[in-house]
C-alpha cells in the first residue's frame, strides 16, 4: 500500500497531467479517463500497462512515485 504522501503526490501529477492534455486539445472527458488509466495502473501495480501507449511515461513516472514513497 503506497504512503499518504505518495497518494497525494500521485494526485498532483495527475491533476498536472490532465491539464497538460486538456490545454493540448484534448477533450476533458479523454483527458480524464487516459489519466485515470495510468494512476489505476501505477496505484495498483498492474502488470498490464495503460492503454494509450502516449501516457507510458507518465504511468512509469507515477510507478516511481510509489515505490519511493513521495
Amino acid at each position: 500500500m503506497p504512503s499518504d504522501r505518495a497518494v497525494l503526490t500521485m494526485l498532483q501529477a495527475c491533476n498536472d497531467h490532465f491539464t497538460k492534455l486538456v490545454s493540448g486539445g484534448c477533450a476533458e472527458d479523454v483527458a480524464l479517463d487516459r489519466t485515470w488509466d495510468a494512476y489505476v495502473c501505477a496505484f495498483d501495480q498492474s502488470a498490464a500497462h495503460c492503454f494509450d501507449p502516449r501516457d507510458h511515461l507518465f504511468e512509469a513516472k507515477l510507478r516511481t512515485i510509489r515505490e519511493r514513497g513521495f
